[in-house]
C-alpha cells in the first residue's frame, strides 16, 4: 500500500517550473484513485501513520507552490498545464486541515484570475491560441477513449443492427465493404445517409440533397418508423426542424447579456481532479476573458466544490444583498439524463429552488456535461408553469437531454485525439473573441460543432424552446475522421 504514498517523499528536481511536474503522474487518475483510498485506510486502521503522511502530503504540496513563483515567460500550453496541476493538489487537500483546503482553493481562484488577465492583455495571442485548437479539430480515437453512458445505454452490434435494417425495408441500402458503419435510405425520389451516433444508440439521418436538413432518432425508433411504413414521419420532422432552425438562428441574434447591469459569472467544477474536465479548465479562462472583453460589467468566480448548490447559493446570496442582480452559472462537470454529476448532484428541481430563492435575480444557465445534465426537461416544465421564472431564466446546454456531449478532439503528432475542452466551447469562445453577442455565439458554436461531431444543442430562453439544429458538413466529418 505504501508505495503509492511514497510517491509523496520524493524530492522536487530543482528549477522546475512546466507545471506538469510529478502532477503529470497524478492526472493519472487510477493513480490519484489509489493514493486517495489508500490515504482513506490508514485514516480508519493506523491514525498515526495517516498523521504522518497528512504531514508528507502537505510538504509535497508547499514544494508544487513554489514552483508557481517564477512563471514569467512561459508558453501558453504550460501556464494551462500549472492549472491543471493545481486542481490536482487541491483534489487532495481532502486529507488536510479545512484551512489547507480554503488556502488551496484561494490560489487555485488566484491563478485563474491571473490567467484571464494574462489572456485579457494579450488578445492577439488568445485568438491565435483558439484558433490553433480549432484548425486541429478531429474525432480519430475519440471513440475508443471515451466511454459514454451507462451499461444499459451502450450501442447494438452495427452490422447486425444494419442487416436486421435492410431485411426490414427495401428503401436501405448497405455496403458493409465500403461503408461498414453507414446506410443510405432512398424513399420517394429523396436520399438520406445514417451515421451512428458514437458510443450512443442514436443515428443521425442527413439529407443528402441538403445536410442541413437532418435529424438524430434511436435505433429503436428508426426500427419501428420502418417496420410501420412510417419512415416519412422523421422526413418530415427533420424539414420542420430545418425550417424552424432558421427562425431560431434571427431569434439568437437578438440575445444578449445585459451590458448595463452588474453581472456575476459563476464557473462551477467538482473539487476532485477529473482527467476529462480538466481539458475545460484552462479553456475556461480563455472564455471569461473574451466574455470580460465585451461585457465590461460581467465580475467573475471560480468554485471547486463537492456541493456546489451550497456553495454557489454562499456566493449569490453575498452579491444579491449588494444588489446584484444578473447570475451566470455555468457547469463544468459530468452529466446524466437526471443530473449534473458533482459529490452531491445538482438538478433542475434544486435550480428552480434555487432561483426561488432570489426572486428578482435572472439567471443564465449553461452546462458541458452529457445529455445537458438533464436540466432542460425540468426548467423547461417549471418555466411552462411559472412566467415569473421563464422571464428570469435563459439555459443553454451544449447537448440534448438523450445525447453524450464529447470532448474537443485535437489531432496530435500521432493523428489521434488529445481533449481540450468541448467542441461547442471553442466555438463559442471563438465567436465571442469575433465579437458576436451572447446568442449569435452560442448559434456559431452550435452550427460549426455540427461540422465535426453530430449533437444537438438546446437552448431555453424566457419560456422559449429552442432546438439549434444539428447542421452537419458531411465532408467536414469524412475530413477528419
Amino acid at each position: 500500500m505504501n508505495n503509492k504514498l511514497d510517491f509523496f517523499t520524493k524530492p522536487t528536481p530543482q528549477g522546475e517550473l512546466d507545471g506538469q511536474f510529478d502532477v503529470k503522474r497524478l492526472i493519472n487518475s487510477s493513480l490519484l484513485n489509489s493514493i486517495d483510498k489508500n490515504l482513506n485506510k490508514l485514516k480508519n486502521t493506523n491514525n498515526s501513520l495517516y498523521k504522518k503522511y497528512q504531514t508528507k502530503l502537505k510538504e509535497f504540496i508547499e514544494a508544487k507552490l513554489l514552483t508557481f513563483k517564477n512563471i514569467a515567460g512561459l508558453t501558453t500550453d504550460k501556464l494551462q498545464s500549472i492549472f491543471s496541476g493545481l486542481w490536482v493538489l487541491f483534489s487532495l487537500t481532502k486529507h488536510l486541515s479545512s484551512h489547507e483546503q480554503t488556502r488551496l482553493q484561494g490560489v487555485l481562484k488566484n491563478y485563474n484570475d491571473y490567467l484571464v488577465r494574462y489572456f485579457q492583455s494579450n488578445d492577439q495571442l488568445s485568438s491565435a491560441f483558439i484558433n490553433q485548437k480549432i484548425a486541429k479539430l478531429t474525432t480519430a480515437g475519440i471513440r475508443s477513449q471515451v466511454q459514454i453512458g451507462s451499461k444499459e445505454n451502450q450501442p447494438t452490434d452495427i452490422k447486425k443492427f444494419l442487416d436486421n435494417l435492410c431485411k426490414s425495408s427495401p428503401f436501405i441500402k448497405y455496403d458493409p465493404q465500403k461503408e461498414p458503419e453507414n446506410f443510405t435510405i432512398i424513399y420517394k425520389n429523396s436520399s438520406w445517409k445514417g451515421y451512428f451516433v458514437y458510443e450512443t444508440m442514436m443515428i443521425a439521418l442527413v439529407s443528402k440533397e441538403n445536410p442541413q436538413i437532418s435529424l438524430i432518432v434511436s435505433e429503436e425508433d428508426l426500427l419501428q418508423k420502418i417496420k410501420g411504413n412510417r419512415i416519412n414521419e422523421l422526413f418530415e420532422k427533420a424539414k420542420q426542424n430545418y425550417q424552424k432552425s432558421l427562425q431560431n438562428k434571427a431569434k439568437l441574434r437578438n440575445v444578449d447579456l445585459p451590458r448595463n447591469e452588474k453581472i456575476k459569472y459563476l464557473k462551477v467544477f467538482p473539487a476532485s481532479f477529473d482527467p476529462i474536465i480538466q481539458s475545460s479548465l484552462s479553456s475556461s479562462a480563455l472564455l471569461t476573458s473574451a466574455l470580460t472583453k465585451q461585457y465590461k460589467n460581467l465580475e467573475h468566480d471560480t468554485v471547486f466544490s463537492d456541493s456546489p448548490l451550497q456553495s454557489i447559493t454562499n456566493l449569490i446570496k453575498k452579491d444579491y444583498l449588494k444588489g446584484v442582480r444578473n447570475f451566470y452559472l455555468d457547469f463544468y462537470t459530468h452529466g446524466s439524463q437526471s443530473e449534473l454529476k458533482y459529490k452531491n448532484p445538482i438538478n433542475s428541481v434544486h435550480l428552480v429552488s434555487l432561483m426561488h430563492q432570489f426572486p428578482q435575480a435572472k439567471f443564465v444557465i449553461n452546462t458541458m456535461a452529457c445529455f445537458g445534465g438533464g436540466l432542460m426537461p425540468g426548467l423547461k416544465n417549471a418555466a411552462n408553469k411559472d412566467k415569473n421564472l421563464a422571464d428570469r431564466l435563459m439555459l443553454f446546454t451544449q447537448t440534448k437531454s438523450d445525447l453524450p456531449n464529447l470532448p474537443g478532439g485535437i489531432q496530435n503528432q500521432n493523428k489521434r485525439a488529445e481533449f481540450y475542452s468541448t467542441y461547442y466551447q471553442l466555438f463559442f469562445i471563438q465567436a465571442l473573441q469575433q465579437g458576436k453577442k451572447f446568442g449569435e455565439a452560442h448559434h456559431y458554436a452550435d452550427q460549426q460543432a455540427k461540422k465535426i461531431v453530430y449533437l444537438d444543442a438546446e437552448a431555453l430562453i424566457k419560456g422559449e424552446y429552442f432546438v439549434k439544429k444539428i447542421k452537419p458538413d458531411v465532408e467536414a466529418k469524412e475530413r477528419v475522421a
